[in-house]
Order: C-alpha cells, then sequence, then structure tokens
C-alpha cells in the first residue's frame, strides 16, 4: 500500500538548502520514492498555511519510506537542511 512523506518547509538559508536537495533527491529515489509535489507558495484555500515549499514524495509503502528517512545517505543530506530550514514531516499511508 503506498505512502506518503508530506513536507512542509520554510527555508532560510538558500545556498545550504541546495546542498539538501542535491544529495537527499537522489536518495529518496534509490529508496524507491517518486516525488509527486515539490512546489513553492502553496495557494491556501482554507485556514493558516506554515512555510514556504511543500514536498510530497510517495513511497510503495510505510517501511520503504522509513527506510529512506533513515537511511546513513539521508541523514548526511538532513544535516545539510536542518542548518538551512524549518522544516516538518508526516509519514501517511492511502486508504487501503
Amino acid at each position: 500500500m503506498p505512502a506518503y512523506i508530506i513536507c512542509t518547509i520554510t527555508v532560510t538559508d538558500p545556498s545550504q538548502y541546495q546542498k539538501y536537495v542535491e544529495l537527499a533527491g537522489p536518495v529518496v529515489r534509490r529508496n524507491g520514492g517518486d516525488f509527486l509535489v515539490r512546489g513553492e507558495v502553496p495557494e491556501v484555500l482554507e485556514g493558516h498555511w506554515d512555510g514556504q515549499r511543500i514536498v510530497v514524495a510517495r513511497f510503495e509503502s510505510a517501511q520503504a519510506a522509513r527506510r529512506s528517512y533513515h537511511s546513513p545517505e539521508y541523514q548526511a543530506a538532513r544535516s545539510h537542511r536542518l542548518l538551512a530550514s524549518s522544516f516538518n514531516a508526516v509519514l501517511v499511508d492511502s486508504p487501503g
């Protein structure tokens, strides 16, 4: 059953964040992830939105998503992101 990692991001250091993007994208793809959304400034239809960007990545399962997130390669990329952004991420399964 597919699962999704959904992230909201506010970039505070664009050059450092770009290093994260360059490292993280290939790791996600190697772990079976597919980026469905990589958008800047989403249109808020209702309520309040925190973040400048939204990213949605689809994986074949929640286990595959966790494997990608916890991989040493992603954690190395993550170290660049921690210095460059405010970041929230959730993992959700699709309805069965």
